[in-house]
C-alpha cells in the first residue's frame, strides 16, 4: 500500500440533507448577523482605543488579540457539548453573552476611557466569540449539499463584512466611530432572535472516553486535512484581521472623511469580490479541484498583502489589493470547512473537528495584533503588511503540501472518506 500522503481523501458533499432545505435560511441569517457584529468589532476596536481611549498601538493590539483569541480556551468543551446535545442553546447563549459584552463596550465608549472596563468587555466578548462561531459553522456543514451550503456560507460571511465596513466608514466620516458598538448590539439582538428558528437535534458524537474534549481535538491535528485547514484558516485570519484593523491606521494622516471613504472602498471592494467568488464556489471547486484552489488562494492572499506593504498610504492601491484578498477570502472560507470535515465519521462530532482547526488560527489571532501593533509603533504600517505577506506565504505553502492528496467528489459517500482517513 502506498504512503498515507498519497491516499485520496474524499469530501462527502451530500451532507445532512435530513435537516431539510427549509431550515437553511435561519442558519445563513445567523452566520450573517454574527459575522457582521464580529467584523465591526475587528474594524472599529483599534481605532476607538487609539483615537478615543488614548492607548498605544501595542495596547490596542493586545485588546484585539484577547477578543480574537481567548475563546479557544472554551471552544473544545463547548463544541463537544453541542455535538452531544444540540447546537441551538450554544448559539443562543453565545449571542446573549456577546450582546452583554457589547453593552459594556458602549458604556466604555460613551462615558469612560477605563482600560479595566475595556479589558472586561473585550474578554467576555472573546470568550463567547470562538465557541459560538465554531458551533454555527458546524450547523452549516450538517445541512444540504456541502458545496452549495459553503457557497452560501461564504457569501453570507463576506456580505456581512461588507455591510459592517459600510457602517464603520459612515460613522468614521461622522467622527462617531464609537457608535459602531451600538450597531453591533442591533446585529447581535437579531442573531439571538433568529436562533429559535434554527434546527436543534442531537448529532453524531464520539462515545464517552477518559480523554478530554480538548485532548481529542488536539489529537486530530495529526490528520493531513486538519493541518491543511488549520494553516489555511490561520492565513485567512491574518489577511482579514490586518485588512480590517491595520489598513485604516495607515490612513490616519488623512482627513477623517477621506479615511472613512477609502476604508469603505477597500473593505466593500474586498467583500464584494468575496461574494462573487462565493457565489461561484461550487462550480470553481469542482472545476479547479482542492489543490489548484489552494494555490490560487495562496497567491491572491500574499499578493494582496504585498501591495499594501509597498504603498500603504496610497489610497488607489486599495482597489487591486482588495480584489486579490476578496478572491482569497471567497474561496478560502469554503475550502477550510470542507477540509475540516473531510475525514468526519459517524462517531466524530463536526464541531469538535472544526475546533481542531481553530487552535493555530486562534494563536495567530492572539499573537498577530500584539506583534504587529508593536511593529506599527516602531516602523509604521508598511512593515506590518510586508512581514504578514511573508508569513502568509509560509502558511499557504503548508496548506497546499498537506492537502495535496485531498480530492473533491461532489457525490462521494462518507464511508469511502472514513476508510481513507483511518488509513491516513
Amino acid at each position: 500500500m502506498r504512503r498515507a500522503s498519497w491516499l485520496q481523501v474524499a469530501v462527502d458533499c451530500r451532507g445532512g440533507a435530513e435537516i431539510g432545505a427549509a431550515l437553511s435560511l435561519p442558519l445563513i441569517a445567523g452566520v450573517f448577523t454574527l459575522f457582521a457584529a464580529d467584523a465591526m468589532f475587528q474594524i472599529a476596536l483599534p481605532t476607538v482605543l487609539v483615537a478615543g481611549a488614548g492607548m498605544t498601538g501595542a495596547q490596542a493590539g493586545t485588546m484585539l488579540a484577547i477578543g480574537m483569541g481567548v475563546g479557544i480556551l472554551l471552544a473544545a468543551p463547548v463544541a463537544d457539548w453541542s455535538d452531544r446535545h444540540g447546537r441551538r442553546k450554544v448559539v443562543a447563549i453565545g449571542g446573549l453573552t456577546m450582546l452583554c459584552a457589547t453593552v459594556l463596550m458602549v458604556t466604555a465608549g460613551v462615558g469612560s476611557s477605563s482600560i479595566a472596563l475595556w479589558l472586561i468587555a473585550v474578554t467576555i466578548f472573546g470568550l463567547a466569540r470562538t465557541p459560538t462561531t465554531v458551533v454555527l459553522l458546524a450547523y452549516v456543514t450538517e445541512h444540504g449539499d456541502k458545496l452549495r451550503m459553503q457557497s452560501f456560507n461564504s457569501v453570507s460571511q463576506r456580505g456581512a463584512v461588507g455591510v459592517a465596513a459600510g457602517v464603520v466608514a459612515l460613522l468614521t466620516a461622522l467622527s462617531a466611530v464609537w457608535a459602531v458598538f451600538i450597531a453591533m448590539l442591533l446585529f447581535l439582538v437579531a442573531m439571538v432572535l433568529t436562533t429559535p428558528r434554527m434546527p436543534d437535534r442531537r448529532v453524531a458524537a464520539p462515545p464517552r472516553t477518559k480523554r478530554t474534549s480538548t485532548w481529542r481535538a488536539l489529537a486530530m491535528l495529526r490528520e493531513r486535512p486538519i493541518v491543511a485547514s488549520s494553516a489555511l484558516n490561520t492565513g485567512m485570519v491574518m489577511v482579514v484581521l490586518l485588512g480590517n484593523a491595520f489598513y485604516p491606521l495607515g490612513l490616519v494622516g488623512l482627513p477623517p472623511a477621506e479615511v472613512g471613504l477609502w476604508v469603505l472602498v477597500f473593505l466593500v471592494t474586498r467583500d464584494a469580490v468575496s461574494v462573487c467568488a462565493g457565489l461561484s464556489f461550487r462550480r470553481l471547486i469542482l472545476r479547479l479541484g482542492m489543490r489548484a484552489s489552494l494555490i490560487v488562494i495562496g497567491c491572491c492572499s500574499v499578493a494582496g498583502l504585498a501591495l499594501l506593504a509597498f504603498a500603504p498610504a496610497v489610497p488607489l492601491m486599495a482597489i487591486p489589493a482588495a480584489m486579490l484578498q476578496g478572491v482569497a477570502n471567497g474561496l478560502g472560507i469554503g475550502c477550510t470547512n470542507l477540509l475540516a470535515t473531510s475525514g468526519a465519521t459517524s462517531t466524530e462530532g463536526r464541531a469538535l473537528r472544526i475546533t481542531a482547526t481553530q487552535y493555530f488560527s486562534a494563536a495567530g489571532a492572539l499573537i498577530t495584533p500584539i506583534v504587529f501593533g508593536a511593529l506599527f509603533d516602531v516602523s509604521g504600517v508598511g512593515i506590518v503588511f510586508g512581514i504578514a505577506a511573508l508569513l502568509c506565504a509560509v502558511l499557504m505553502t503548508v496548506a497546499v503540501q498537506q492537502a495535496w492528496a485531498v480530492t473533491v467528489r461532489p457525490h462521494a459517500g462518507a464511508p469511502a472518506a472514513d476508510e481513507t482517513q483511518r488509513r491516513a
